[in-house]
């Protein structure tokens, strides 16, 4: 009876062992895996940290390709409107 309790005794204690065992497992891993997330932002911060003033200045040039689109816009609205006026005078001689 005596070595029956610590035969159960050993039992419980290897599967509790084990038990710990898969979850020490678990807790390095996502150690692991949150050491190399941290790595990657690391080297994400620094990459956008180098393009930032490429970024600025694709920026402006994007603003001024805008600013000409829109008055050559007004431009060839202003030459439509003649042409368009210029056609009904034509077409009604």
């Amino acid at each position: 009876m005596f070595m029956d309790v610590f035969d159960l005794f050993g039992t419980l204690l290897t599967r509790k062992n084990e038990e710990n065992e898969k979850e020490r497992t678990k807790y390095d891993l996502g150690v692991r895996k949150l050491d190399e997330a941290k790595v990657m932002i690391i080297k994400m911060e620094a990459e956008l940290t180098k393009l930032q003033p490429e970024l600025v200045e694709k920026t402006k040039e994007v603003e001024k390709t805008q600013r000409k689109l829109e008055k050559e816009s007004k431009e060839v609205f202003a030459i439509k409107e003649k042409v368009d006026e210029e056609t009904a005078v034509a077409e009604t001689e």
